[in-house]
């Protein structure tokens, strides 16, 4: 039998649960972090070393997590959800701990639309649950997941970043899962991965 999964919507209903993890020392650490890191095969953080970036693996593990009821695994169990779940993914969006490598296997599924800037075209415009690619000139790429379109704002949950500042959260600089808003016409803002509305499991 064919089970039809709202799997886009499940797995931004996991990371918005991830928003407020932040980081134990400062080291990429932490015990959700270090579960992501895990899962993709990423150096793991502690006070002593400083792990991985994790922004895609946390956004791979939201996915993973979300699936994981569909087949029966406990998501504590990491051994059976990498074993057994972390591949569908894999079938279903791009997987990688590299932004680089997710927006190559996006563009060879058709999945990649570039960051307009002026107006949506093709008639797309990102989604909740769609994924935004960032490449910031000297410093690198950097992914999050939208949250919602409103106007010319990109609203979204990024991991392995900083909280906004002038909040709180700004005044610990520990890195972690924080909402941000972006403008549309932000140089940074590169473009989107389009993660299908729903999926079949056979």
């Amino acid at each position: 039998m064919i089970k039809d999964v709202a799997l886009k919507q499940e797995a931004y209903a996991v990371m918005r649960g991830y928003v407020g993890v932040r980081e134990l020392t400062g080291n990429n650490d932490g015990e959700q972090i270090g579960k992501a890191q895990k899962l993709m095969g990423l150096t793991i953080g502690s006070a002593k070393v400083k792990g991985d970036p994790y922004c895609a693996a946390m956004i791979v593990c939201a996915f993973t997590v979300a699936l994981a009821k569909h087949f029966d695994v406990d998501p504590r169990n990491e051994r059976d959800i990498k074993a057994q779940v972390l591949p569908h993914v894999g079938s279903m969006i791009p997987v990688s701990a590299s932004v680089m490598e997710m927006h190559l296997q996006a563009r060879e599924r058709g999945l990649w639309r570039p960051n307009p800037r002026t107006r949506w075209e093709n008639g797309y415009t990102p989604a909740q649950g769609d994924l935004v690619c960032f490449h910031f000139r000297g410093s690198g790429n950097h992914i999050g997941m939208v949250e919602a379109i409103t106007g010319e704002e990109i609203h979204t949950i990024e991991a392995n970043t900083s909280p906004v500042r002038g909040t709180a959260e700004s005044n610990d600089p520990r890195g972690g899962v924080f909402r941000k808003v972006w403008k549309r016409s932000d140089d940074a803002v590169w473009g989107f991965i389009r993660i299908p509305e729903r999926v079949a499991l056979a």
